[in-house]
């Protein structure tokens, strides 16, 4: 790929600790922040053009390939100041239904997503979610089951899986930020308007057993949650069903919604918690990501 440029988010939470994680590798990272801009259009172009001038204009020239994480913001000043030949890669780790410029797409050299669905819909390529390996991996595996994440009308199914966790005496570590497809009345005492850090986050998950994934309807696409399950050796509980032909799928760690006898819930959380194929891991870890942007074809 040559010299390669990865613009994406530096926010709080996640995102920084992904951008942390990406910036100790052989590549440049820089935050989409400096591009961006909270002023009108006027201002906004300003803005931008005064932090490039900062950057220094012949800055992007020197890359090959410039990988954008979901944002067209600042597209016209990076389309102006690379150079022709380089790749500009449009990276969506979220679905295209997200998205409110989608028109903006042929802009890029390539559009890649990590969502089976979207990349057959809209043609774009298909690439995989991406992790990192933890530095230790000692965890307890307490007899919990964890989720943490907006609501985004998810509700009503963490909590089916909750009435069924209550029904068998097991312990959850359960918790939805309220937004506004929450629900006014909680009857399981879900919703909480308290934000967490990231690491107080993965400090919950080592502890846990299991983790709850809840996808929206439509969405088909590995989550975050998927990786960090398969990372940190822990049981998924999801209603993605496209997990069943993923290459790490194994029905002692694996139980699809929709799929998997509800009664056997028990049963499943009883289990040892075996670990991953390290060459799962491998194929999931960020350098492999990286790599399948060279391949035309992308994941098949």
């Amino acid at each position: 790929m040559g010299k390669v440029l990865i613009i994406k988010s530096n926010k709080e939470g996640f995102e920084r600790y992904i951008f942390e994680k990406m910036s100790s590798g052989e590549v440049t990272v820089i935050a989409d922040e400096i591009l961006n801009s909270p002023y009108d259009r006027i201002r906004k172009r300003i803005h931008i053009l005064k932090n490039i001038a900062k950057i220094g204009k012949g800055y992007f020239k020197q890359f090959d390939t410039i990988i954008v994480f979901d944002e067209f913001r600042f597209l016209l000043p990076l389309f102006l100041l690379k150079r022709h030949e380089t790749k500009l890669i449009l990276w969506l780790w979220n679905t295209a239904s997200q998205l409110n410029q989608l028109k903006l797409v042929s802009f890029f050299s390539q559009v890649w997503t990590f969502d089976f669905d979207d990349a057959r819909k809209h043609h774009f390529l298909l690439n995989t979610q991406f992790y990192f390996l933890p530095e230790y991996n000692n965890d307890e595996n307490d007899e919990i089951v964890y989720f943490r994440g907006l609501d985004k009308g998810r509700y009503k199914a963490v909590s089916y899986i909750v009435e069924n966790l209550k029904r068998l005496g097991y312990s959850y570590n359960i918790k939805i930020k309220r937004d506004i497809s929450s629900p006014v009345d909680d009857i399981f005492d879900l919703l909480t308007d308290e934000t967490i850090s990231y690491e107080s986050m993965i400090a919950d998950i080592r502890k846990s057993k299991a983790i709850l994934d809840i996808n929206k309807p439509g969405q088909t696409g590995f989550t975050l949650r998927i990786m960090e399950a398969l990372y940190y050796d822990k049981k998924i509980i999801t209603n993605n069903r496209a997990l069943a032909t993923a290459s790490f799928y194994d029905k002692r760690m694996i139980f699809i919604i929709g799929k998997d006898d509800i009664t056997k819930l028990g049963a499943f959380l009883s289990g040892e918690n075996d670990p991953y194929p390290s060459e799962c891991k491998e194929y999931y870890s960020f350098r492999s990501w990286l790599d399948r942007f060279t391949s035309k074809a992308g994941v098949q």
